[in-house]
């Protein structure tokens, strides 16, 4: 819900709750360095986004740290007719072989492109499409959720579990953040530590355990604090991605 009485706002920030959509604007507007800690706070593995994408044979794609582009694939159709259609790194039904991966190519000017098909039982797949159906319209137009916020879906157990550890995701995931996003520097956690709900990390913080909350870009590399400009360069769109088939928003129509 969104919050007007002040006494209840920490730096312009709701105390002990998971941010909305509203809420997550009005601080990109108003105060988004105190925007950007509370997202660095919650976001333990990566941050996301979910865009819907009708009318190619992905309903959506999900942009993972501003950066790779994972799209939700049902099936093959007039607009996908084969495997050499499919985007850099898709999730595709099959009842043959699910829970496997392939490498794919493709060529884009003359430049081979490497990408990934995860392959799900259909199924488990619709639960995936399903949980993306539901975020999407919590959070239309924002790429940069925290993991945290959506712990207790399938989807995001299924991308914390199978697509971050695959080496050519982790050699993409090099340029996390390189587009449009200066300055944050997420901590994520070490592969033996426990991940947690945002509601778990907001009862730790209550509690006064140690979570680091600093302020971003504050430390020896002497680059400046985000917020600290008062140019208009938090007014552009928070999208970017450097990944393989469309830009965000581009081609597909979008709700």
């Amino acid at each position: 819900m969104p919050h007007d009485d002040p006494d209840d706002l920490d730096d312009g920030i709701p105390q002990n709750e998971i941010l909305q959509i509203d809420q997550l604007q009005a601080l990109r507007k108003d105060n988004p360095a105190g925007l950007y800690r509370h997202l660095d706070a919650l976001s333990q593995r990566f941050m996301f986004g979910i865009e819907r994408y009708e009318g190619w044979g992905a309903p959506f794609r999900i942009l993972l740290n501003r950066n790779i582009a994972l799209h939700l694939v049902l099936g093959f159709n007039e607009d996908m007719p084969d495997a050499s259609y499919l985007p850099q790194f898709s999730v595709f039904p099959s009842d043959d072989h699910p829970d496997t991966c392939d490498s794919t190519s493709l060529d884009v000017e003359g430049e081979e492109i490497r990408g990934l098909v995860f392959f799900l039982d259909p199924f488990d797949l619709d639960d995936l499409i399903r949980d993306a159906g539901r975020i999407a319209e919590d959070y239309p137009d924002w790429d940069l959720i925290p993991d945290s916020y959506f712990l207790d879906t399938d989807l995001i157990q299924w991308i914390g579990r199978v697509v971050l550890d695959e080496p050519r995701i982790v050699t993409e995931r090099e340029f996390d953040f390189r587009l449009g996003f200066p300055g944050l520097k997420p901590s994520p956690i070490e592969d033996d530590e426990e991940v947690l709900t945002a509601d778990d990390l907001m009862t730790l913080e209550e509690s006064g355990d140690e979570i680091s909350d600093e302020e971003i870009g504050d430390d020896e590399s002497g680059e400046e604090e985000i917020g600290d400009d008062e140019s208009d360069e938090y007014d552009e769109p928070l999208t970017g991605m450097r990944t393989v088939h469309g830009e965000w928003g581009g081609d597909g129509d979008s709700e």
